[in-house]
């Protein structure tokens, strides 16, 4: 099977809250990369997504860039939800 992807994807264990229309979801995210993440609805969040998700804009922040993209999955797996948001690359920033 080819690899689509564009970019390298670095698995992680990174706490974040997803802002998802007028909600702010406490995630983690568990694999990043330069246009994507996966991201896992935190187990004990009241919040419950559906794929219904699937299109909608969202964002997260780490430190202090901000990624906005739009969720492009949804999965469910013994009663862990996870999303898979996709975003432009930032452009290189002074480190």
């Amino acid at each position: 099977m080819d690899e689509k992807r564009q970019s390298i994807r670095y698995e992680c264990k990174i706490d974040v809250r997803l802002t998802l229309e007028d909600r702010e979801i406490p995630c983690r995210i568990v694999n990043l990369s330069e246009g994507g993440a996966l991201i896992l609805v935190a187990p004990d969040s009241d919040t419950t997504l559906t794929r219904e998700s699937i299109g909608k804009a969202a964002t997260f922040q780490l430190r202090n860039v901000r990624s906005q993209g739009s969720i492009v999955r949804f999965l469910e797996s013994d009663g862990a939800q996870m999303v898979a948001l996709r975003y432009e690359p930032h452009p290189a920033q002074d480190r």
